[in-house]
């Protein structure tokens, strides 16, 4: 997908016309949702009717704080080799480093 360019991004500003962003947090002062809804109104060209919206966006963060399970990988291999195939095997190696 290509990069929006600055004609692109000021289309886009010049299409809203608000944005309302609710944020509800616990009583430990957790993020534990984000919502906003962003009106929007884009002109067409050649004088027809103009597009105009509401997009509404919410993310609930259902299980923040919880312990996280990080399971060992089935075949473990040296890390010297696993970055040896990106050019990074010198990683690791010099003053200061676990084999000095």
């Amino acid at each position: 997908m290509p990069e929006p360019t600055n004609a692109d991004l000021k289309e886009i500003e010049d299409a809203i016309e608000g944005a309302d962003v609710e944020l509800a947090v616990d009583e430990n002062d957790v993020l534990r949702r984000f919502m906003t809804d962003i009106r929007f109104d884009v002109p067409r060209d050649g004088g027809d009717e103009d597009v105009k919206g509401k997009l509404r966006l919410t993310y609930v963060l259902r299980k923040v704080g919880t312990d996280r399970v990080i399971r060992a990988p089935s075949n473990p291999r040296p890390l010297s080799e696993l970055l040896g195939g990106f050019g990074l095997g010198g990683l690791g190696s010099g003053p200061g480093s676990p084999r000095d």
